[in-house]
């Protein structure tokens, strides 16, 4: 696998992410921990997205 196909893979997995965390955040689901799933879906998404964003600007800039 190539460093391409795992900045897309991880791209898409951040998205996924994203909406999981809006989903929580927004919606009145009756799931007994929402916010506190909402913050981990939160930390994890920026987590993913620091990292993709490195990955993106090393391979722009500094390769």
């Amino acid at each position: 696998m190539d460093i391409y196909t795992i900045i897309k893979l991880l791209g898409i997995i951040t998205f996924l992410f994203l909406v999981l965390t809006f989903a929580f955040g927004f919606f009145k689901l009756k799931i007994k921990n929402r916010i506190f799933f909402h913050k981990i879906f939160a930390i994890v998404t920026l987590f993913l997205g620091f990292i993709h964003g490195l990955i993106v600007i090393y391979l722009t800039y500094f390769r």
